[in-house]
C-alpha cells in the first residue's frame, strides 16, 4: 500500500501540505481500483483450482459400469468361468431327470395317460417274478422309451378247469408303495408295480377261488400281459391298485 507522502508527490501536491479534497477523492478511486484487481485475481485463481480438481476426478477409473449398481466381484467372475458352454451345456440338457419322490406318504398315481407319448403295448412290458405273490407284481418297460400308461388293469384268471375267466375287481385309490410319483408315463429306467389283494367284504368271503395264471389287460390298448403266477382269492372281488412306481427305484 502506497504511503501518504508518495501519493502527495505523485498527485503534484507540495510536501508538508495537507492534500485538497480533490486529491483525496482521486486517491480513494485509485484504492478502489486496486481492490477490484485483487478480487479478480483471487476469482481467477479459484476457477483454475476447480478446473484442476475436476480434471483429476475425470481421469480416475470408475469401478461401477454404466447401468450397474455394484461393481463386479471375483465371485461373479468365478461363476461365469465355471458355467458350462458349447457341447457341455447341450449335454446337461439332453438327459431328463428321473421322477422324484414327492413325500414320505404314498403319492396318488395319475389315472390319465398323456397324449404326447406313444401308448404302452403288451410286447413292451415284461413281468418280473418276485416273492410277494399278487401282493406286489413288478414289471419292466423294455421298449427303450417312455410310453403312456395310466389307470387300472382288468384281470383275467386261468381257473382249475383251464378256462380264462374275467375277475371282478375293486379299485384301490393309492399306490401300494411310496415310490416316485406316477405321471401316466412308464419310464424304462424305473419299475412299475401293481398290487392285487383278496378282500373279505362280501357274503361269499368264505369260498376260495384259485388261478394258475393271470393276465393283466391294459386299459388303453386292451392288450394282455401274461403273469405266470398262482393266485388265490376269496369269493369277494379282489382289490387292485393303479399303475405306479416301485419304491426301490428312488
Amino acid at each position: 500500500m502506497l504511503e501518504l507522502d508518495d501519493n502527495v508527490e505523485r498527485a503534484g501536491a507540495a510536501p508538508g501540505r495537507p492534500p485538497s479534497i480533490g486529491q483525496l477523492r482521486r486517491w480513494t478511486r485509485k484504492g478502489r481500483g486496486h481492490a477490484a484487481v485483487l478480487v479478480l485475481v483471487a476469482a481467477a485463481f479459484a476457477a483454475i483450482l476447480v478446473l484442476a480438481i475436476t480434471g483429476i476426478n475425470k481421469q480416475r477409473p470408475s469401478t461401477v459400469g454404466p447401468g450397474q449398481g455394484v461393481a463386479a466381484t471375483p465371485l461373479d467372475s468365478l461363476a461365469h468361468s465355471t458355467a458350462p458352454s458349447g457341447r457341455d451345456a447341450q449335454a446337461t440338457q439332453v438327459a431328463p431327470e428321473l421322477p422324484k419322490r414327492i413325500s414320505d406318504t404314498v403319492p396318488s398315481p395319475a389315472l390319465t395317460a398323456p397324449s404326447t407319448e406313444p401308448l404302452c403295448h403288451a410286447d413292451d412290458i415284461v413281468y418280473a417274478p418276485g416273492t410277494m405273490g399278487t401282493a406286489l407284481l413288478r414289471f419292466f418297460n423294455h421298449s427303450g422309451r417312455p410310453c403312456a400308461l395310466a389307470g387300472y388293469a382288468n384281470i383275467v384268471g386261468l381257473d382249475e378247469q383251464g378256462q380264462w375267466l374275467p375277475i371282478p375287481v375293486i379299485h384301490a385309490p393309492d399306490s401300494p408303495v411310496s415310490g416316485p410319483a406316477w405321471s401316466g408315463s412308464f419310464d424304462p429306467r424305473l419299475t412299475m408295480v401293481v398290487s392285487i389283494e383278496p378282500t373279505t367284504s362280501c357274503e361269499d368271503r368264505d369260498s376260495v377261488r384259485r388261478y394258475s395264471a393271470l393276465r393283466l389287460i391294459l386299459p388303453q390298448t386292451a392288450e394282455a400281459i401274461d403273469v405266470p403266477i398262482n393266485a388265490t382269492f376269496t369269493g369277494c372281488a379282489p382289490s387292485i391298485t393303479p399303475f405306479s412306481y416301485d419304491s426301490a427305484d428312488e
